[in-house]
């Protein structure tokens, strides 16, 4: 259960960091950051023309810091379904138990 609390604050981080990163893009490519800004984060000016609004989402969801981000809270994501199934199937072990020891008396003639 520690581990699966764990996860999901794990994903909750994953997530925020990746919104913060989609609004800090947004803001790179409007060239809206000061060089400041730029400089915390390791980023170089941008150089190219600004994005239109219905070209800025594709300009941010191609972007390699994005995506990289994106794959981590697809992973964190992923690593939580495998816990919450394996919690799942403990859950169910005990109904599982009792059928195969029913089906052990069944098939043995004790019922």
């Amino acid at each position: 259960m520690n581990i699966l609390s764990n996860t999901k604050l794990q994903l909750r981080k994953a997530e925020a960091d990746y919104y913060r990163l989609r609004r800090d893009k947004g803001k790179y490519f409007r060239g809206e950051m000061t060089l400041d800004e730029l400089q915390d984060k390791g980023w170089n000016q941008y150089q190219g023309l600004k994005p239109l609004k219905h070209d800025m989402e594709d300009r941010i969801n191609c972007d390699e810091d994005i995506i990289r981000a994106m794959d981590k809270v697809e992973y964190v994501k992923a690593l939580l379904y495998q816990l919450e199934q394996i919690i799942r199937s403990l859950n169910s072990r005990t109904w599982d138990i009792k059928n195969a020891i029913e089906w052990t008396k069944f098939t043995n003639g004790l019922m």
